[in-house]
């Protein structure tokens, strides 16, 4: 049962690791094709 534990977690955090991966690289793709969201940080320094 431990085993099987291990490997259900392990796949999950792979799963979850794996998403955000592509999560990055998409938005990365986004950001060079000339769409922009607000950067949240340059919004915090011109406030200060």
């Amino acid at each position: 049962m431990k085993n099987l534990f291990k490997v259900i977690f392990f796949l999950t955090g792979g799963v979850i690791w794996f998403s955000v991966l592509i999560f990055g690289i998409y938005t990365d793709l986004n950001n060079t094709s000339g769409y922009k969201p607000k950067p949240i940080e340059k919004d915090l320094k011109r406030d200060q």
